[in-house]
This record gives structure tokens, C-alpha cells and sequence, in this order.
């Protein structure tokens, strides 16, 4: 058998470190990337990829605090108990939450990807069109992700934006899921002949198509698949029954998708 020489074997490490490094998956910490309406109260959701085996998190959440005020910290998933052990509120009034938990029995905890581990209340209180970040620092709580078996392991934070929009069109996305699906503004919209909506999903997956009219009633549902890459869904005129505003909704196994639409 031939033999490597030092420069190839180096190579060969080096190309199967890399392999092994991009086959890895990292739990993964999500901020909310939504449109608000102002002088509304508003729950960031911050959810979860990949959460496997774990025991314990700490991070901090900063934000505007003159567009995004703190009202709360609520929906824990974990203990009861542990809601007010987990949340440094010393600085919400400038923007900032520090979240520390670790299971007091070391028990791990499964999570299904885009399960809500904790919400922030906030008022709206920021101008039309204003914008603030939802981002994980280092500021009071470091950003750690532990097991039971590794003890601190690596870990992703993924930053989201809040912006402040008003009410007259709702064309607005929400996306439960980013990390999962992308999905752009549809257009034309308004539209009357038919409208496309860009999709973007990093595997192939099933969603049920759900049309709802203002009252929430349903006028038109079908099953789709997208295929992994970039997708167009076209929407056709005959699937309204009427002109007006209606609102679709992407609904997959772990992500929820909804728009605003105006049908002319």
C-alpha cells in the first residue's frame, strides 16, 4: 500500500477535522426577529435548537429600552420554582436581563427544535419604524451551554430584531423558526391576479398551507412540500373568495409562518 508522506497526512487530518466540525450541531440559543405594532404589550419568545442532553444555561439579553420597556419574564419551561432564582432583573430598566439556570438535580433535558425555554414581556413604547436588537452578550451572565457528561460545551446564540411597524397594511412576517425556514415579504402585495412568496428551507419539508380571512375562518387549505434551497409559492386569485385582507399561514412540524395579505 502506498504510503502518505507528512504533507499528505497533515491534509488528510486536516480535511477530516473539518468534515467532523461541520457534521457537529451546537445547542443553540434564538432571540425573536419580529414586527410589532406600537402601544401594544409584545412576549419575545427565546427558543431553541438542538438542545440535547442539557443541564445548565446562562447568557444576557440586551435591548433598546426606549422602544422595548420590561414588564416580565414568564413562560419558564423548567421548575416553577426556579423563575425568580433564574432571572437578574437588576438592569431591565436600561435593557438588560441576565438568565442563569442549572437543573438542581443534574437532570438533562430533551427539547424539541423551536420550544420556547422562556418569554419577556414588553410594552411597546418605541416610535413607528424604530428598531432594536435582541441580542446575547457576555455583560452580566456569560454565554454557557452545559452538559452532565462534557460540562461547558460549545454553543450558537443566534441576535434577533424587533421592529416597530403600524397597522394599516400587516404585511409583516412572522417566523417562529428562522433557523429552519426563511421566508421573504410576498409580492405584489397588494395583488390581485396572484402573489409569490420566496421560501428558503435547509431541507426538504412538508407544511400545510392554511388561507384565513379576518374573522379567522378558513378559505383555503392544501398540503405542500418544499424542496431543501430556495422555493417559490405562488398564490392565485382563485384561492380568495373575495377582495380583502386575509392572512396565510406555513404551519410545519416545528415552525409556524403567517403574513398579511391584501387581495384587490
Amino acid at each position: 500500500m502506498k504510503k502518505l508522506g507528512s504533507a499528505g497526512f497533515s491534509c488528510v487530518i486536516f480535511i477530516s477535522m473539518a468534515l467532523f466540525l461541520q457534521a457537529q450541531t451546537f445547542p443553540t440559543i434564538i432571540a425573536p426577529t419580529e414586527k410589532v405594532e406600537p402601544n401594544t404589550i409584545y412576549e419575545a419568545d427565546v427558543k431553541v435548537a438542538n438542545f440535547q442532553n442539557i443541564i445548565g444555561a446562562q447568557f444576557t439579553i440586551v435591548w433598546d429600552s426606549t422602544i422595548l420597556k420590561f414588564k416580565d419574564a414568564k413562560n419558564f419551561l423548567f421548575e416553577a420554582t426556579a423563575l425568580t432564582e433564574a432571572f437578574g432583573e437588576t438592569k431591565v430598566s436600561s435593557g438588560l436581563l441576565a438568565f442563569i439556570w442549572v437543573d438542581a438535580q443534574l437532570r438533562e433535558q430533551n427539547l424539541a427544535d423551536s420550544t420556547t425555554v422562556f418569554s419577556i414581556e414588553f410594552d411597546v413604547i418605541g416610535a413607528l419604524n424604530s428598531t432594536t436588537p435582541i441580542r446575547f452578550t457576555d455583560d452580566v451572565a456569560g454565554r454557557e451551554v452545559a452538559t452532565r457528561a462534557e460540562g461547558q460545551v460549545q454553543a450558537a446564540f443566534h441576535d434577533g430584531t424587533v421592529t416597530v411597524m403600524g397597522n394599516t397594511t400587516n404585511v409583516s412576517i412572522y417566523n417562529s423558526a428562522p433557523h429552519k425556514i426563511q421566508v421573504k415579504n410576498s409580492f405584489p402585495n397588494p395583488f390581485h391576479d396572484f402573489t409569490n412568496i420566496h421560501i428558503e428551507v435547509k431541507e426538504t419539508t412538508n407544511a400545510r398551507l392554511v388561507i384565513s380571512n379576518v374573522q379567522g375562518q378558513t378559505v383555503f387549505e392544501a398540503q405542500r412540500t418544499f424542496q431543501s434551497g430556495t422555493n417559490i409559492l405562488t398564490l392565485t386569485k382563485d384561492m380568495f373568495p373575495s377582495a380583502g385582507i386575509y392572512q396565510y399561514s406555513l404551519i410545519g412540524t416545528d415552525f409556524t409562518v403567517t403574513q398579511k395579505l391584501i387581495f384587490q
